[in-house]
C-alpha cells in the first residue's frame, strides 16, 4: 500500500498489485485478490506476473470458467513447471484427471528448483490419492520430500496416505512432525481422526481443541 501511494497502480506499479493479490489471496480474500489482479492486468495484459495471482482468485470463488481463461493466456505469455502446475489443477478442476496427470508430470520433468519439483511431486500424489491409489500416492509424497524435506504438504499428505495403508506408526510420525513445522488446522484434524480411529480419544481430543 506504501508502495502504491508513492507510485499509483493507474500509473503502472503493477508489482505492488500483484503483491496485494498475492497477500490476498493467503488471506482467503478471493474477492479482494481478483480487484488487485485484475487492475494489474489491465495495465499491463502482457505481464505475466499478475495471470497466477489471477488464477488462485478465480478458483477461490469457483469461476473455473476465468481461471481457465487466465491460464490460457499465463500459457501464452510464459511456459515453465509452475504454469504447468496451475494447468494441471486447472485440469484436474473440470475434471480431466488423465490430462491433469499428464500436465503434472511435465511440470515434474521440466522443474528446475527442488520446490518446484516438491509442487509437481506432491500434485501428482494427490491426483494418484484421488484415484484411489495410496501406494503410487506414497511414491510421489516421497520423491517430493526427497528434494524438499520441509515441504509440508507432501508430509501431511503421505501421513494420510500411510493410515489408509493401515501404516499407521509412520503416519503418527509423519503427523507429529508436520505439526511441528506447521500446525494448520486441517493437518491437526487429520491427526486427531487418525488418533480417533485407534482408539486413543483423549490425544484426538487434544487435536480436534
Amino acid at each position: 500500500r506504501r508502495s502504491l501511494e508513492l507510485f499509483p497502480g493507474e500509473q503502472g506499479n503493477v508489482d505492488a498489485l500483484v503483491g496485494l493479490a498475492a497477500l490476498a489471496n493467503a488471506r482467503g480474500d478471493y474477492a479482494a485478490a481478483r480487484t488487485s489482479a485484475e487492475s494489474a492486468r489491465k495495465q499491463r495484459p502482457q505481464r505475466w506476473t499478475a495471470y497466477p495471482a489471477l488464477i488462485d482468485a478465480c478458483n477461490g470463488l469457483g469461476d473455473y470458467a476465468a481461471a481457465g481463461k487466465a491460464m490460457d493466456k499465463l500459457q501464452e505469455l510464459h511456459e515453465d513447471a509452475q504454469t504447468m502446475g496451475r494447468a494441471a489443477q486447472i485440469l484436474r478442476d473440470k475434471g480431466w484427471r488423465e490430462d491433469a496427470a499428464a500436465m503434472a508430470y511435465n511440470a515434474a520433468a521440466t522443474a528446475d528448483a527442488p520446490a518446484e519439483k516438491a509442487a509437481a511431486l506432491y500434485r501428482l500424489g494427490e491426483l494418484a490419492w484421488e484415484r484411489g491409489e495410496p501406494v503410487e500416492a506414497t511414491g510421489h509424497y516421497d520423491a517430493a520430500l526427497r528434494f524438499a524435506p520441509d515441504h509440508h504438504p507432501s508430509l501431511a499428505a503421505r501421513g494420510r496416505a500411510l493410515a489408509a495403508l493401515g501404516r499407521t506408526d509412520e503416519a503418527f510420525r509423519d503427523y507429529q512432525a508436520v505439526l511441528t513445522q506447521v500446525a494448520l488446522p486441517e493437518y491437526a484434524l487429520e491427526a486427531g481422526e487418525l488418533y480417533a480411529s485407534m482408539g486413543l480419544d483423549g490425544d484426538a481430543t487434544t487435536q480436534y481443541e
